[in-house]
């Protein structure tokens, strides 16, 4: 259990709207301040042998991974590593500490807290930059497909009305053939490429008879645990949208005739 001698100094240093909650072997902090989803900031405090130090027990790594962020890769690094040297915090095991002194418990709840949010917010802003990036990828192949595809042959994000009235499994373009339609997917993220996958195999499985194509932004740049199912279940794939000349090709030779 905390030592309750450190609960009653932290609480004679931080304002009221602090919370602490101890529980067997460490303090949870909950502060007023919160991060951009709503959610409250809060971190603990643990006893290290002689040292305490507060911690956000992986929590910004794991905010940062919903993002698709990698705060640790070379894109980031810098900025990282120089929050980390301002607020006096290091990276151990996943984790972001802060070595603090029981007479200084104020100021570095409040120094956590703060670097907290500003690595959040640097996690989110790289993902802003992906969703932009990636719905102007979406336009470029929506466009492309709208160029060479009849508009009596096309049907943009489709989804079955009977089997998936919820649109669990949509489809970015389904075009109609004779004997199987063609589907194709736009892949820009890990998370699309999951999307495309798990669509194509729902509809396996019902025994719908359709071709799958796959249409990445770059897929040299997504992990091959997320590219290899998908490329496994689909029967045409473009590894890079910059190959655009081929994709028209293929569009044009083969779907428009179908």
């Amino acid at each position: 259990m905390m030592d309750k001698n450190i609960i009653d100094s932290i609480r004679s240093q931080v304002a009221a709207d602090i919370r602490l909650s101890p529980t067997a072997d460490r303090l949870r902090i909950g502060t007023p301040l919160t991060f951009d989803d709503g959610d409250a900031c809060s971190f603990f405090l643990i006893q290290q042998g002689e040292q305490l130090v507060l911690s956000d027990l992986g929590d910004i790594f794991t905010r940062a991974d919903y993002q698709e962020t990698d705060l640790r890769a070379s894109g980031h690094r810098a900025r990282f590593d120089r929050l980390l040297d301002f607020y006096g915090m290091r990276e151990d095991s996943g984790q972001l500490v802060m070595a603090v002194a029981p007479d200084k418990m104020g100021g570095a709840i409040f120094s956590f807290a703060q670097a907290s949010l500003e690595l959040v917010r640097l996690a989110r802003t790289p993902a802003d930059r992906k969703k932009r990036a990636e719905r102007k990828f979406r336009a470029k192949v929506g466009k492309l497909v709208r160029s060479l595809i009849p508009a009596n042959k096309l049907d943009e994000n489709w989804y079955d009305r009977e089997e998936d009235p919820n649109k669990y499994y949509p489809v970015d373009y389904r075009i109609h053939g004779t004997t199987a339609d063609w589907w194709v997917f736009g892949v820009g993220t890990s998370t699309k490429c999951l999307k495309a996958t798990v669509t194509c195999q729902h509809y396996r499985l019902l025994k719908r008879k359709f071709r799958g194509v796959a249409i990445y932004k770059n897929e040299d740049e997504l992990p091959k645990s997320a590219t290899a199912p998908l490329d496994e279940i689909v029967e045409r794939k473009f590894t890079r949208f910059g190959d655009d000349g081929a994709i028209a090709a293929f569009l044009e030779n083969e779907l428009s005739r179908t």
